[in-house]
């Protein structure tokens, strides 16, 4: 199974830049997406995405992406190994609240169904946030 951890780390990596990349794409004022990323109530978006926002969690997705890749050495970083592990346990423990949710809109314990965005809640936001924590565990178990 060892073998095959660095194209799961690749493979993560891949997806924060792809998340990162789609986030600044929406700070910037793209739209495309947008409306089944937001959780809904009656119909209308429960916040807006400012640019603020968009632009901060963009950055976060590439600074998961940058610890991976740097604590995986694909990359040099100048940063303590110990420091790059509490930076991807951080990122695990977001991604495992995020899967977990905050029991109403978001999550696996989510109660309001039936918009668009639970159901891509449903059926990919939550698992894909779920298998990165389970992954993510994995490689930091193995290193």
């Amino acid at each position: 199974m060892e073998a095959y951890y660095p194209f799961i780390a690749l493979g993560l990596c891949g997806l924060f830049s792809l998340l990162g990349a789609v986030h600044l794409f929406w700070a910037i004022g793209g739209q495309w997406g947008l409306s089944k990323a937001i959780p809904q109530k009656g119909g209308q978006a429960l916040f807006r995405a400012t640019f603020g926002i968009t632009l901060l969690l963009g950055a976060m997705f590439l600074s998961f992406a940058w610890m991976l890749a740097a604590y995986q050495g694909f990359v040099q970083w100048d940063v303590p190994r110990a420091g790059l592990r509490w930076g991807l346990l951080t990122t695990l423990a977001l991604f495992l609240a995020r899967m977990i949710g905050e029991f109403n809109y978001v999550g696996v314990f989510k109660r309001v169904k039936g918009t668009p965005f639970a159901r891509l809640d449903d059926l990919l936001y939550t698992p894909l946030c779920g298998l990165v924590a389970i992954l993510l565990a994995l490689l930091l178990k193995a290193a």
